[in-house]
């Protein structure tokens, strides 16, 4: 018995959640990520549904018109392959600004928070402990300020990479033309596509390792509770630096790939059903399933590789994390 009465976590589940945090190889760092996903996916897919349901009803009524255009179109273009569509229809498709308004207001505010109950529920389950819909909002929501600001530092960076990928793009473009316009060289032009598409390729490299270190920045602001500004700092660090960057790169395309995998299947059959069935929602649905299922098993891998990440380079106190989350209300005293 403990002091005020309570009965401690029982000793055989602590020791085999510090067993359980140790460092990882890629291939069983996934497979740990899919077996909590799994043993947890309705828990998981209800602290993401609450939030993504009301937002894909208001990508509903955004898209509807333009997407039943597109359906009738594509249906009139095969059975009169010589007529020219209208395409002065698409001006009454502009998005309405009350409809914009209220899907930002989600995006910005309530999402994030979502993530976040996401995020407590992962590290949950990684020590041993139950995983419950009221515990993980209660938890992210104590942290709701900071997340909101490390949303904000993230948007003002995205614009700011945003304008600087487009610069240097516009300038390594002009540059590569004049060359080859100069020289008139077909070897020389063979060779600047194909530096091209290296440079493409690396972009995606770099914004998907971006993602994983945004996900890894919101873990850190909603478990260590630290300020959002050090958080980002040290989101960055942990992915890009310390020996990891390749681990790191691999598991992203990991991660890409399963998502472009899941969206060929979910999002294409949604596709299909909406044509076939000239109903718009099916597509709408069928993409927000894809969505309710892969954004908790992305922010699951994601907070795995944080613990192995730290476990690796830093040292990570497991004991004191197994007895931050095996009682809770203290620890949110604490931080009051």
């Amino acid at each position: 018995m403990t002091p005020n009465g309570s009965l401690p976590p029982p000793e055989p589940q602590r020791n085999a959640a510090a067993l359980n945090l140790r460092p990882l190889p890629l291939g069983e760092l996934l497979d740990r990520a899919f077996s909590i996903y799994f043993r947890n996916i309705v828990t998981f897919s209800a602290l993401l549904a609450i939030v993504l349901i009301p937002s894909l009803l208001v990508t509903y009524f955004q898209t509807r018109g333009i997407f039943g255009w597109y359906i009738s179109t594509i249906q009139h273009q095969i059975s009169n392959p010589h007529s020219t569509p209208d395409l002065s229809a698409l001006n009454s498709f502009a998005p309405s600004d009350f409809w914009t308004g209220i899907q930002l207001l989600i995006g910005f505010f309530l999402i994030p928070m979502s993530y976040g109950a996401v995020v407590v529920g992962v590290s949950r389950a990684y020590v041993g402990l139950p995983v419950t819909f009221v515990d993980c909002y209660r938890q992210a929501l104590r942290r709701w300020l900071p997340v909101m600001i490390l949303m904000l530092l993230w948007i003002v960076l995205a614009v700011v990479l945003i304008v600087a990928f487009a610069i240097v793009g516009g300038i390594f473009g002009a540059v590569g033309a004049m060359i080859t316009g100069v020289l008139g060289s077909p070897v020389l032009g063979f060779f600047f596509a194909v530096v091209v598409i290296a440079l493409m390729l690396a972009l995606i490299g770099v914004i998907i390792m971006i993602y994983l270190t945004s996900a890894i920045s919101f873990i850190s602001v909603v478990l260590e509770k630290i300020d959002p500004i050090r958080a980002l700092g040290e989101a960055f660090a942990r992915v890009f630096g310390g020996g990891q960057f390749w681990r790191g790169f691999v598991l992203a395309i990991a991660l890409t790939g399963i998502y472009l995998g899941g969206s060929l299947v979910i999002g294409g059959g949604g596709a299909v059903l909406a044509f076939l069935l000239k109903a718009p929602a099916m597509y709408i649905i069928f993409a927000g399933m894809m969505q309710m299922f892969f954004v908790p098993f992305a922010v699951v891998t994601a907070a795995v590789y944080y613990y192995d990440i730290r476990i690796r380079r830093e040292g990570y106190d497991l004991q004191m994390l197994i007895d931050k989350f095996a009682s809770p209300a203290s620890s949110g005293a604490s931080n009051a």
